[in-house]
Order: C-alpha cells, then sequence, then structure tokens
C-alpha cells in the first residue's frame, strides 16, 4: 500500500500497519525509504542500517508499544536511521528503551547516524527513550518523556546532540 505522507510535504511514503511489515519493509529499503506507520503498533522491530541509505520512520502520531532497536556492524556509517512523530508508550514497570543499538545475544552493533525527532516517550518506571553504546551522530530534537526513568543513556558515544527536548522523568540523560 502506497500512502501521502503529509507530514514531509506530501512525499509518497510506504504505508504500514504492524511491527513485522515496518521491519521488512525497512530492511529491504535498498535506497532512501519513508515509511509511513497508519495504526496503533504493538512489538518489536529490528532494523538494519545498510550503507548509503537512510530509512526515515514516521509515525504519523500513532503509538508504538515495543521496542526499536538499530543493528550495524560498525564496518560503515554512511547509513541512517531518522524515526519521529512516534508515541512510544509503554506502562509496565519492566526495564525498556524504545529506541536503542542492538546488542543481543552477546553481540554489540553500534548504530551510527540515528535522528529521534518530535517523538514523545511514556512509560513505566525503568523505561528509558533512547539508548545509545559505541555510537555516534546521535540526534534527539523536539521530543517528550511524559513519564519514566529517563531521556538518554549513551556509553562511549560521540556526537551527541540534544536539542528542544522536555523531560519528566526521574533522570535527564547519563553520559
Amino acid at each position: 500500500k502506497e500512502v501521502v505522507d503529509w507530514d514531509t510535504q506530501g512525499s509518497v511514503s510506504h504505508y504500514v500497519s504492524t511491527a513485522a511489515e515496518l521491519e521488512a519493509k525497512a530492511n529491504a529499503a535498498t535506497e532512501d525509504i519513508t515509511i509511513a506507520i497508519g495504526a496503533d503498533i504493538t512489538g518489536d522491530v529490528m532494523l538494519v542500517e545498510k550503507p548509503d541509505v537512510h530509512v526515515t520512520i514516521n509515525g504519523n502520531r500513532y503509538k508504538y508499544d515495543g521496542q526499536i532497536k538499530i543493528h550495524n556492524n560498525s564496518d560503515y556509517n554512511t547509513g541512517a536511521v531518522t524515526i519521529k512523530n512516534v508515541n512510544f508508550v509503554n506502562n509496565n514497570d519492566e526495564e525498556i528503551s524504545f529506541v536503542e543499538m542492538n546488542s543481543t545475544d552477546g553481540a554489540v552493533r553500534y548504530a551510527h547516524n540515528v535522528t529521534i525527532e518530535a517523538c514523545t516517550f511514556t512509560g513505566g518506571k525503568n523505561s528509558v527513550a533512547a539508548k545509545f553504546r559505541q555510537s555516534h551522530n546521535i540526534t534527539i530534537k523536539d521530543c517528550a518523556v511524559v513519564s519514566g526513568h529517563s531521556l538518554a543513556q549513551f556509553y562511549g558515544c560521540e556526537n551527541i546532540l540534544i536539542e528542544g527536548t522536555t523531560v519528566n522523568a526521574d533522570r535527564g540523560v547519563s553520559f
């Protein structure tokens, strides 16, 4: 399905309504792509950064209950991911990072060139909006943490920009 993404001045985007569709569409991209979310989504997504491919996810203000993990082999830095207009929601007290670099199964895959823009984060007491390790070029702008533990946790990261963001949580940012 195709949908007009009015938030980017009418450009045509790919339309998805499930986490599985989002993951499949993003990971199949071989050129720059904008994916528009068209419904509330529950579930986790693993995005694989690719050289010279910029994936933009426009949440169109829909609720997203799950994690977006960004996977990069750290051997190229030319891919990029932008996540915007997503209302992340998780009211459990479980430990969750809404957006993070992939570090599952003992394999660390550092994310690079990630922008999180105009998103809201509503979480339980152990939720973190964004968590990155050994990553670079991370931007968080015009976001709001409504509830949760913190906005961001960065470990060994460089080139971080946070602007226009409000935090109503136990903590703000840790490095």
